[in-house]
């Protein structure tokens, strides 16, 4: 890349300011998700049509699906198996006819009524939901989960899963989820009717799919053959052993920030529904969770499982391949250490890339980073194997 390319990223506004959820963002909420335009941007710029773009943290799936639609072969990474759920569901083709037969059949179904109530067995779910909530939640998922069609059940899962917290009584914010905060009285829960909330959300979901289809043949591509070739693996970034080496041209990722996010405890009410396994052998296994901050040594035990991720990332990409890292950071949460700095230090020094770019800068409007203390600003680095 030369130096005037590097210099029209650095021109571009980055902020954003008006940008709405819209597309297949919003098909689930998954805490400090991409907004599309920047992978959209990067991917444009920093690859040709058919390169691999690589996101070893790819959460939702945002870059995933930003990278298909400009006909890149896209892969992504992630050991958070409600992420990997979202991601595949987004990136299996559905016949858009279908779609539109499965919702009739979906209305129709739930219309009838005598429909068995399937309610797994999970701490405290009389406090979550209202009673009659719960039954109407139970309804739809019997009805997804007899779904013979795996790929439609699988989006229609993640549409469920994407309700549970409208449908809970604390749905506003997703650190009353995170942190166990309940109604203190019984007669608090909120009756909410779950039918009406999954077939709206239904409804946005197959529309998104169909947008995204045409976005997709604009760029005169076929979206069923551009999505065949994506592929999404749940597995520890660290380890990486699903990605050959030497395949990625381009990597946009936006690794965990340090201490702000609890990703598996926000999402418990899908790992509880969804019986994901126990949420807290995912939180576990998290980089940099929110609930780690207020271990000794946490910060420094961020910086070494970011190397253990990066080294293996390094090993996957191409000679002259190109790394865009979207960071951010509360120096409150990291008793004022430059952390930035501390990890483009510990890329170049002792991994090897090479920095092209550190000079954008992006606030951040709305609430994507959902946290005590949020982030207000992000930095996206530049560099190249």
């Amino acid at each position: 890349m030369s130096e005037a390319s590097i210099a029209e990223l650095e021109r571009i506004d980055w902020d954003f300011k008006a940008h709405r959820q819209t597309g297949l963002d919003q098909l689930h909420w998954f805490p400090a998700s991409f907004i599309p335009q920047i992978p959209a941007i990067l991917t444009a710029h920093l690859s040709e049509p058919g390169a691999t773009v690589a996101d070893p943290f790819c959460g939702s799936g945002t870059v995933l699906t930003e990278a298909a639609k400009l006909g890149r072969i896209s892969v992504g990474i992630d050991n958070n198996p409600l992420a990997y759920l979202i991601t595949k569901a987004k990136l299996t083709f559905l016949d858009p006819g279908y779609c539109n037969e499965t919702l009739g059949k979906l209305k129709n179904s739930l219309d009838g009524g005598n429909l068995p109530s399937l309610v797994p067995s999970f701490p405290d779910q009389d406090r979550w939901f209202h009673p009659d909530t719960l039954q109407e939640l139970g309804r739809i998922f019997f009805l997804i989960s007899n779904d013979q069609d795996e790929n439609m059940r699988r989006f229609l899962t993640v549409c469920f899963s994407a309700i549970l917290k409208k449908c809970c009584t604390q749905r506003d914010h997703y650190t009353y989820v995170a942190d166990n905060m309940f109604p203190r009285e019984r007669e608090a829960l909120i009756y909410i009717n779950a039918r009406t909330v999954f077939l709206d959300h239904m409804e946005k979901a197959f529309r998104a799919l169909r947008n995204f289809y045409d976005e997709v043949r604009i760029e005169g591509k076929d979206a069923k053959e551009v999505l065949s070739k994506c592929t999404v693996y749940q597995e520890d970034t660290g380890a990486l052993s699903s990605v050959a080496e030497n395949s990625v041209d381009l990597v946009v990722t936006s690794p965990p920030y340090a201490n702000v996010t609890d990703y598996a405890k926000g999402n418990r009410l899908s790992f509880y529904w969804l019986q994901l396994g126990d949420f807290r052998v995912a939180q576990e296994n998290e980089i940099g969770a929110r609930w780690k901050r207020g271990r000794k040594g946490a910060i420094d035990d961020y910086l070494s499982d970011i190397q253990k991720c990066f080294t293996r990332i390094w090993h996957v990409m191409k000679e002259n391949g190109y790394l865009c890292l979207v960071l951010g950071q509360t120096s409150s949460i990291n008793n004022n250490r430059n952390l930035h700095e501390e990890v483009l230090t510990l890329l170049q020094s002792s991994i090897g890339f090479t920095l092209l770019s550190k000079s954008i800068t992006r606030n951040i409007y709305g609430k994507r980073i959902r946290a005590v203390r949020g982030v207000e600003k992000e930095h996206i680095y530049i560099l190249k194997k």
